[in-house]
């Protein structure tokens, strides 16, 4: 473009110190403390409560003649190798293998896409959330996501319906609202986070019931059933011991520790999944972008100082009238094929490797870190909504749903009354005492 220039318009040269191009040896640790404490968490609290509460008992309760007693307890029957180290509602349910195969799956991606030479140039250079990075970086990815819920809503679903209950009017529509959240995680899977070529989002109206799977199935899987339980404990102060409200709890208080960070870092960020690098053929446009004639990147530059809101731009600028503002730098890679390969190959098979593999452009710097973490905290806060619903929410809500009648006023309300019955000895006339002292027999003899 004749008379331009380098614009500094870009987040990492506005902001210094925003963007990396790998994460530092602080970082790193403190993702794998935020990837690895859900883990932690969702074993150890199922497993300490149990050696709270039965120190002495080291043993599986699925064995027989125990396991009626243990299903019927207040905390989840536990079961493996022995020692009852996994909720047995986990395994039964078919949710372990759910679990098992989230956590190793993000847990493989996730490190070894920032391990890459170039983790910018990846999903995570451009998006906040699991959701973002698997609907426009990696299709494999959120086929995964679609089979992965939808056959944790069969499970849950089938689970829930098989639960009997009192026939009570809670009852019902409990049981109805754990199987609709149930089934709201089908629309997770279904409609993605999928961003168009202006890097804003496709579909509003999709991207809404997308939202409200997220929400609207942690809501009631998770709270519903704490709901309940911490209910009970409030009225049944005397079965329920404090460990088992307190186990409960602090797996709850984590799950919104771990949802609210992961909304509030992710306020620092935009989701940018367009990647503007790889259209760049040479190398003055490549390090040089976004060159751009001075005015034209004066406006912008005064966009970018003051807030969204205040920031009006002509159409000639952006359809929408507001400005994102690029957040990534780039760089051009020179070939890394030896000299024969360059030699003898055609240039469509040196243009297919592109990039990493002849000359190409990549995005080559981001704020790398913050998008990393708040993808972490995405990927905890599932996690642990799940193991909730596996160690406790299960046990708990088949318990209360079969449980008999409570003698407590605030439980009783819709039952039906007591029917009193009377018999006729209150009609009776009382012997004389004198009669009595005779021998007479008393009505009650009679």
């Amino acid at each position: 473009m004749a008379n331009s220039t380098h614009c500094p318009i870009s987040l990492c040269e506005t902001k210094p110190g925003a963007c990396e191009t790998a994460l530092a040896g602080a970082e790193w640790v403190a993702l794998l403390f935020i990837t690895l404490t859900p883990i932690f968490m969702s074993v150890a609290l199922p497993l300490l409560l149990r050696r709270f509460l039965q120190p002495t008992r080291l043993q599986d309760d699925d064995a027989t003649g125990d396991f009626e007693v243990a299903r019927a307890s207040i905390n989840p029957p536990m079961y493996m190798c022995g020692i009852g180290c996994i909720p047995y509602d986990c395994g039964d349910s078919g949710l372990l293998t759910i679990i098992f195969v989230f956590t190793s799956a993000f847990v493989v991606v996730f490190i070894g896409v920032l391990q890459g030479e170039h983790p910018c140039d990846s999903g995570l250079g451009g998006c906040r959330t699991i959701s973002c990075f698997c609907g426009n970086a990696i299709s494999q990815g959120y086929a995964f996501m679609f089979g992965s819920l939808l056959l944790t809503c069969f499970m849950l679903v089938q689970r829930f319906t098989r639960m009997p209950h009192r026939h009570r009017a809670h009852h019902k529509w409990i049981k109805a609202t754990l199987i609709v959240g149930s089934l709201m995680l089908s629309f997770t899977g279904t409609f993605p986070e999928k961003y168009d070529r202006n890097s804003t989002m496709a579909s509003w109206g999709l991207y809404a019931l997308h939202l409200l799977g997220v929400f609207g199935s942690g809501l009631l899987l998770l709270g519903l059933p704490f709901g309940w339980f911490f209910e009970h404990f409030w009225t049944h102060r005397d079965e329920v011991s404090l460990f088992s409200v307190g186990a409960r709890s602090v797996h709850v208080l984590l799950t919104l520790t771990y949802g609210t960070s992961m909304q509030l870092f992710g306020l620092e960020v935009e989701d940018q999944t367009v990647n503007f690098c790889h259209y760049m053929k040479d190398q003055e446009s490549c390090d040089d972008w976004p060159r751009l004639q001075n005015s034209t990147c004066s406006n912008l530059l005064s966009c970018v100082h003051r807030s969204k809101s205040d920031c009006e731009l002509p159409s000639a600028y952006t359809n929408n009238h507001t400005l994102l503002q690029p957040n990534y730098r780039c760089r051009f890679l020179s070939a890394d094929i030896d000299a024969s390969t360059a030699v003898l190959a055609p240039a469509a098979y040196l243009q297919a490797t592109a990039p990493y593999g002849f000359n190409s452009c990549i995005k080559s710097e981001c704020p790398l870190f913050t998008y990393a973490r708040t993808v972490a905290l995405e990927f905890g806060t599932l996690l642990l909504i799940l193991t909730y619903v596996a160690s406790f929410a299960l046990h708990d809500c088949a318990r209360l749903l079969g449980r008999a009648a409570s003698a407590n006023p605030l439980l009783t309300l819709n039952a039906p009354l007591p029917i009193r019955t009377c018999d006729d000895s209150g009609l009776m006339p009382r012997a004389p005492e004198s009669a009595a002292t005779h021998g007479a027999r008393t009505p009650k003899e009679t």
